[in-house]
């Protein structure tokens, strides 16, 4: 996506522009939820819950039996880490 089409003249991208702000909330929400929780747990303890809630959205997103292994198989990933 992009915020703006330069090539077209000065033109934004509404898709763009609405995704921008978004991540902005996003971004800020991030830093205020993690400001508030690193008084009280450590970077350790942040960072453990932060992988396991990052874990089960993308487990709802995209299944791992939805996962496109065909990419890794194109090049020869997979044979390579376990068979070599």
């Amino acid at each position: 996506m992009l915020l703006a089409q330069v090539w077209e003249g000065v033109k934004l991208d509404v898709l763009g522009l609405s995704a921008a702000f978004v991540d902005a909330f996003a971004l800020a929400g991030y830093f205020l939820i993690g400001k508030r929780l690193s008084a009280t747990k450590s970077g350790g303890a942040l960072t453990v819950w932060g992988m396991g809630i990052a874990t089960v959205v993308w487990a709802i997103v995209l299944p791992i039996w939805n996962f496109p292994s065909d990419v890794l198989n194109k090049y020869g990933l997979v044979r390579n880490l376990f068979w070599e």
